[in-house]
């Protein structure tokens, strides 16, 4: 089964650091990871914030014979890099065989988690395109599949992915359905698994809180906390601290909106 529809974000310039050399390539620039992908669940049309003066739709991309071919950006002598999604329907549990190819860089994550990666570049005249390959375990429901893909500036072939699903006759024909519809379905993992709010804290002039959340890490047997401030008006987010700005607990002072 190859998939043949996709939604596309980007391509964006992504230059490696001033200090680059031998101890950060293009392997590593494509295992450094800006966006937080477990959050994600695009939709056609849909805005992201790359970064303050960047932002990015998601545009709906079909693949033919060949997979899908992206167009960088004209004139760039950097690094682009750009991301693929679809959503992947099981109708029941299913083990399938994942096969990308291309002759440029790329990651491959599932429902969040990095599954695999093709950090080779296939530069030279004629060469095969190299493939990255994973089993994937799907349970029953909706599950978000995504590439991110870098484009070696030095590489001459086109910046094309192409993708399969192999599915063992034993699962039949119809166990699995590629979409582009983020429609989710109540399944075991978001029962259990979904963010639960464990504390509330409101400032004292009452216009912010403080909503500790605990969610459970996909893929993995612990959890982590985190923190987001909302305003009390219209619950709109104002900030979220998490990972290296995590806060355990919070005391707002006595008067303002401050931590203590």
């Amino acid at each position: 089964m190859k998939i043949s529809q996709w939604l596309q974000l980007g391509p964006v310039i992504t230059p490696l650091p001033v200090y680059h050399g031998d101890k950060f390539g293009l392997k590593e620039l494509l295992n450094f990871e800006a966006m937080e992908l477990r959050e994600w669940w695009p939709e056609s049309g849909a805005l992201v914030d790359w970064d303050a003066h960047t932002r990015l739709t998601w545009q709906p991309l079909s693949a033919d014979s060949e997979g899908v071919e992206l167009i960088p950006r004209a004139d760039s002598p950097h690094p682009q890099t750009a991301y693929l999604t679809t959503y992947i329907r099981a109708h029941r549990y299913v083990k399938a065989e994942l096969q990308v190819r291309s002759h440029h860089l790329l990651a491959v994550y599932l429902d969040g988690k990095k599954v695999t990666d093709k950090t080779t570049s296939e530069s030279k005249a004629g060469a095969r395109a190299g493939k990255a390959t994973h089993t994937l375990k799907l349970e029953t429901g909706h599950h978000l599949l995504i590439i991110k893909t870098l484009r070696d500036p030095e590489n001459a072939h086109p910046w094309r992915i192409q993708t399969t699903l192999k599915v063992d006759s034993t699962f039949g024909k119809n166990a699995l359905s590629p979409t582009l519809s983020s429609r989710q379905v109540m399944d075991i993992h978001r029962l259990l698994d979904s963010p639960q709010v464990s504390g509330v804290s409101i400032s004292p002039d009452g216009k912010l809180a403080t909503v500790t959340i605990r969610q459970q890490i996909p893929g993995e047997d612990r959890a982590e906390s985190y923190l987001e401030l909302r305003r009390v008006s219209d619950g709109k987010l104002v900030q979220t601290f998490r990972g290296g700005t995590a806060l355990s607990t919070v005391q707002w002072s006595p008067v303002g909106q401050r931590f203590a």
